[in-house]
């Protein structure tokens, strides 16, 4: 891919929060700031609040990495559960162990006794609650009782809830008032401005190791911020297309062309996120097991240039290139990144897969998975085709099929369609991306454990069950992969994809089962990457 290229070391605009990228300014230490002043002043609630992609994940984090030691953290990531649940979540995070048959008297008993045992070991204890916008009246409610447990001088609990502007709204409702006058702190993160965007874009890149000038100057940070309204999320998912376009074209600096052929058009304030996050994906795609130069080879029929990191520095005028893409967009005909592969070009990526270990090199983590010279395709491939459908010829043509980016490109009318929580079609999306981010940097033996097929429908209870059992660091470690079906069925089907971190077989079978276990899948299967990039190339 394009790093090389740039003499980057590592990706600069990876959709998961990183700390590492985490950029001050713009207000963003002082927020954080004022959470920790809060938190240490006592505060019985704290509520922060920003649009989807405005960055609220990664000052959780932030928060959570300063809290550590002084506070013991609890976090609540599956807001749509019950009071009772809600309660069960908070016994688990405080090592509570539990017969089953407590009532919510019990568990409200249990939970006072274990804040009062570390308030008097001087440890405080802070509950983040994260997608907050999400949670029931009654939800809220129980929350708010928590915060009624206290010392003579102090809180047991403290409260900090993270949400979009909704929860603003929900607040709003006469029942909430005695919660609502219990927020002490109220912050709001806002999106980026233009200066701030260029500051933003540039400082990631010198992270990742750009050792050059300012990759963006202040015209493309001004055309970044317009077309994603500044929220990082987008802007991430923008550049990442950017530089993929300017590599592409062997370019050394952003031309307007290069925003023409990521579709700039197509993008519109906060829209960008999801039309960001499956556009252009079939040339990342073609770069999933070549080098760089084959695949300038494929995209230009001609050799590779020199990568920028080699290259004397040249400063280029932008103004003189080509006129603005925005204004002039009618004016000009887009060009596409890529052009037809030859016919004596490489294989596919389907023909790549299943080419195999080398000779004589024994598989360990997948023995008993069907080798492509069986002829047979890997058990998670043979989901039968639901009774009524068209039948396998044609879900195969393409404008039948449900994809990935269709779902994405309008997901709450198709959220509607498919009896799913907008919210958690978009959290389903967005895993899916992250498992294309993630293949992009694995090697091909790397073992991932792979859950059979299920209805997109079963995504929420299966997903809030599994974050509620999975510790902080291992929800992480979750992805998806989206299989297309006929768009007549008015269904679609998904994967759970999970990297274990270990190649001993013994902990994988058991990663295998006590998954399986917690998602009720009809299997679990431990594939290498190269097997799952080949699944998805299949799709």
């Amino acid at each position: 891919m394009y790093l090389s290229y740039f003499g980057l070391h590592k990706w600069p605009f990876k959709l998961t929060p990183d700390l590492g990228f985490f950029f001050r300014q713009a207000s963003r230490e002082a927020v954080v700031e004022a959470l920790q002043y809060a938190i240490a002043r006592g505060d019985a609630v704290v509520k922060v609040s920003g649009a989807v992609g405005v960055g609220k994940t990664m000052l959780l984090r932030l928060l959570t990495q300063r809290l550590s030691g002084d506070y013991q953290i609890v976090y609540l990531s599956a807001p749509n559960l019950s009071p009772m649940d809600i309660l069960r979540v908070i016994c688990a995070e405080l090592s509570i162990t539990l017969s089953g048959q407590e009532n919510k008297a019990d568990l409200l008993g249990l939970i006072q006794k274990a804040l009062i045992e570390r308030y008097q070991a001087d440890q405080r204890v802070v509950m983040l609650v994260d997608e907050a916008q999400a949670l029931t009246l009654d939800a809220l409610e129980e929350i708010r009782l928590l915060g009624n447990l206290e010392t003579e001088w102090d809180k047991l609990l403290q409260v900090v809830l993270f949400g979009q502007p909704e929860l603003d709204k929900t607040l709003e409702a006469a029942s909430m008032r005695p919660l609502k006058d219990r927020i002490a702190c109220n912050v709001t993160v806002q999106p980026l401005k233009p200066k701030e965007v260029k500051e933003y874009l540039n400082y990631r890149m010198r992270i990742a190791g750009y050792l050059h000038s300012d990759f963006f100057n202040d015209q493309t940070a001004r055309k970044i911020q317009k077309a994603t309204g500044g929220l990082p999320r987008s802007i991430n998912l923008m550049a990442d297309k950017l530089l993929m376009a300017v590599f592409s074209t062997e370019d050394k600096r952003l031309k307007p062309k290069h925003f023409r052929e990521v579709g700039l058009s197509s993008f519109s304030g906060g829209k960008v996120l999801v039309v960001s996050l499956l556009a252009g994906l079939a040339l990342i795609a073609s770069a999933y097991f070549v080098n760089t130069d084959p695949v300038r080879e494929w995209l230009h029929g001609g050799e590779a240039s020199q990568p920028i990191a080699d290259q004397q520095e040249t400063v280029i005028n932008h103004s003189d290139d080509e006129p603005d893409p925005v204004q002039n967009q009618t004016k000009t005909e887009q060009t596409s990144l890529k052009k037809p592969v030859p016919e004596e070009a490489p294989s596919s990526l389907e023909e790549r897969a299943q080419k195999g270990a080398p000779s004589g090199e024994k598989d360990v983590l997948n023995e008993g998975v069907p080798k492509p010279s069986e002829k047979k395709k890997p058990v998670l491939e043979q989901a039968s085709v639901e009774p009524g459908s068209a039948g396998a010829e044609s879900d195969k043509t393409e404008e039948n099929l449900l994809t990935p980016q269709e779902l994405g490109e309008n997901y709450p009318a198709w959220a509607e369609r498919l009896g799913v929580p907008s919210a958690k079609l978009l959290t389903l999306l967005t895993l899916h991306e992250r498992l294309r981010e993630y293949l992009l940097e694995a090697s091909d033996q790397t073992p991932l454990i792979v859950l059979g097929v299920a209805s997109v429908s079963s995504f929420p209870d299966v997903y809030d069950h599994l974050m509620q059992r999975l510790s902080w660091e291992n929800r992480e470690h979750v992805y998806a992969v989206i299989k297309p079906l006929n768009k007549s069925h008015k269904k679609a089907q998904y994967r759970l994809v999970y990297d274990p971190r270990t190649s001993n077989p013994a902990s994988l079978k058991a990663k295998a089962r006590q998954l399986k276990m917690l998602t009720d899948a009809s299997l679990a299967q431990t594939l290498t990457v190269k097997e799952v990039r080949a699944i998805i190339a299949k799709n």
